[in-house]
Formats: C-alpha cells, sequence, structure tokens
C-alpha cells in the first residue's frame, strides 16, 4: 500500500514534469496517481501498467491530455475505439474524441455485463 506521504510526493513530481517513468512499479499500478500523471502528460500512458493502460477512464484522461497517447492504450482498447471511430464515420455523426470513449466505455460496460 502507497503511503499518503509518499502519494503526495509523487504528485509533486509530477507537476514539476518528472514522469512516470521514473515512478516504481506501484505507482504506475495505483489508478489515481496514473490519472493524475497522464492529466499533466498523456504520454504518461506508455508507462503505466498493463491493466490500467486497458482502462477506460485512465485512456481518456491521457488522450484528452494528448491524442497521441492512445498509442500507448492496450490493444484491445485500441480496437474498440477505431471501431467506434469507423461506426462513427459511417453514420456521419459528430467525431469528438469523448463520444468515441464513451461509445467504447458503454460497449465494455455492455460486454462485462453479458460476461457476468
Amino acid at each position: 500500500m502507497i503511503s499518503e506521504n509518499s502519494r503526495l510526493r509523487w504528485m509533486k513530481q509530477f507537476e514539476m514534469g518528472v514522469g512516470l517513468n521514473f515512478a516504481p512499479k506501484e505507482i504506475q499500478d495505483d489508478k489515481d496517481l496514473v490519472l493524475y500523471a497522464v492529466a499533466r502528460n498523456g504520454l504518461n500512458l506508455e508507462f503505466a501498467s498493463e491493466r490500467l493502460k486497458g482502462d477506460i477512464d485512465v485512456i481518456q484522461k491521457a488522450a484528452s491530455q494528448n491524442f497521441e497517447a492512445l498509442e500507448f492504450a492496450s490493444k484491445d482498447l485500441q480496437y474498440l475505439i477505431v471501431s467506434n471511430l469507423k461506426r462513427l464515420l459511417q453514420d456521419e455523426e459528430n467525431l469528438d474524441l469523448d463520444v468515441i470513449l464513451e461509445k467504447t466505455e458503454d460497449e465494455i460496460s455492455n460486454t462485462k455485463s453479458r460476461v457476468k
């Protein structure tokens, strides 16, 4: 478990521009701290844990800061995002990134509920 002191220290580091690549694995796998890091630099997603590279909240925050961060999303999420983008292109809907990611999040939720 990450101490509050360590958490605050890393938040300050991220504010100063230190990259997630310098953080220990436990920090790279802490959702709140990774969200904090990618909000400041979306490309920090590259150094997030594999688990968080598949988390739609983290991807959305990273891509909102820097669209190129999508390169570091899990392959499954990349596939869903591209699929939704193709669908939106066919439907000629607004190509807003937030709309694409919302549709992706809905698709993930629907998949999880079918598996349960």
